[in-house]
């Protein structure tokens, strides 16, 4: 792996393996502080590490000469319309002079102002006219793009309001007039979310997509020297990358939960880390499942319970959910990045973990003992059906003795 720059270095927080966005945000920042304005999309599953990428950009555009405006899109402020605009530009404005305010204001940038400032109650209404908000909102843009060139950041914009995200798209078909560089991130796809605004922004021409990959072996192993203060052995760093698949939300979480306990990053330590859960991973699971509906929640118990090796069939029959409605749930869970597309075998044992933990004890004993029916019946190997009669509720009988034996 490349040498960690002084940036990557930060105790705890480093970012690595992301030289190649790096340097394409500081392109795209160079090309805006010449005057060719442009846009970039950086989407991914969750915790993949577009937040943290998007706190380099203000390093990155600071480097290149650009002021940068930031905003965040949160669910419980969808409904408010142009919240993410406020967040982009109240603040800058109100730190103007008053009269630098009004210069920045003036013209057509005028028609933008109820948004930030209060007007009497005779002002031109923006709701009746949206179009005339966005291109006043366009000129505020090139007003304070003449002061300096500017780097518009919006994370998770797949939870920003429609209006905020209305202008978005109206500003990325424009960006590369203005000395602007537009960074839009956004969770690709989303439960319940339209993708059809921040779709529009990635279609822009000449638009730029960044997907952040999973992190390799060797950054794993970085990661897991620093949180754990302690040479990891290689087959811990491999325990740790197979468990969260290099995902490093995950990772970040599961190193957390092991200092927490006290864990040496030693070989004899490599097994328990594929059976931690933590409750922020967990937490984000179970959200995510929630949205999914009912059939996607027992399809990913039943494959829990199953584990490796399992197929769709025989988790379906455990989740007693039909074939079509199986196949449409375990679709549903490859798109959102619980399932490994077309395969009955989660992304990350950190998630089977996740997904595992939600079990009651003796609901979980009672799914074992039904598995293990249901395997015996399909004729799996004794092992197979072995390793389910140890984990279910006694009682099955003389055939699961003898399984066992076997």
């Amino acid at each position: 792996m490349q040498e960690l720059t002084a940036q990557q270095e930060r105790f705890g927080d480093r970012l690595l393996d992301r030289e190649a966005e790096l340097s394409a945000l500081g392109e795209m920042a160079a090309l805006a502080s010449s005057g060719q304005g442009g846009v970039t999309v950086v989407e991914g599953p969750a915790g993949i590490g577009k937040s943290r990428l998007l706190e380099e950009v203000a390093g990155v555009a600071r480097d290149a000469g650009l002021e940068s405006l930031t905003a965040r899109g949160t669910e419980l402020e969808r409904e408010l319309p142009f919240g993410v605009v406020r967040q982009l530009f109240e603040a800058r404005l109100f730190a103007l002079e008053p009269a630098e305010r009004d210069e920045v204001l003036s013209g057509a940038a005028a028609v933008s102002a109820p948004i930030f400032l209060d007007l009497p109650a005779d002002a031109p209404l923006l709701d009746a006219e949206p179009a005339s908000a966005h291109h006043g909102l366009y000129w505020l843009t090139a007003n304070l793009a003449v002061r300096a060139p500017l780097a518009i950041v919006v994370d998770d914009a797949h939870w920003a309001d429609p209006a905020s995200l209305r202008f978005l798209v109206y500003l990325a078909n424009r960006a590369s007039d203005l000395p602007v560089l537009l960074v839009v991130a956004r969770r690709h796809p989303e439960p319940e979310v339209d993708t059809d605004l921040t779709d529009r922004i990635a279609a822009v021409p000449r638009a730029r997509t960044l997907r952040p990959r999973a992190l390799r072996h060797d950054a794993v192993a970085v990661l897991v020297r620093v949180v754990l203060d302690a040479e990891p052995d290689a087959s811990f760093a491999a325990a740790c990358h197979r468990s969260t698949g290099g995902n490093p939300l995950f990772l970040r979480e599961l190193l957390q939960s092991l200092a927490g306990d006290g864990v040496v990053p030693s070989a004899a330590a490599a097994e328990r880390v594929m059976s931690v859960a933590p409750e922020s991973v967990a937490r984000l699971v179970r959200r995510r499942l929630r949205a999914l509906g009912t059939a996607a929640v027992e399809l990913a118990r039943a494959i829990a319970v199953l584990g490796d090796g399992s197929d769709l069939a025989a988790a379906a029959r455990l989740a007693t959910i039909g074939p079509d409605e199986s196949l449409a749930a375990a679709d549903a869970l490859a798109r959102f990045d619980l399932l490994a597309p077309g395969e009955a075998r989660f992304v990350h044992p950190i998630v089977r973990a996740a997904v595992y933990s939600e079990l009651p004890g003796a609901e979980a004993a009672r799914m074992h003992s039904r598995a293990a029916v249901l395997l015996a019946e399909r004729g799996d190997d004794d092992d197979r059906v072995a390793v389910q009669l140890l984990a279910a509720e006694p009682g099955d009988g003389r055939w699961a003795v003898e399984t066992l034996r076997r």
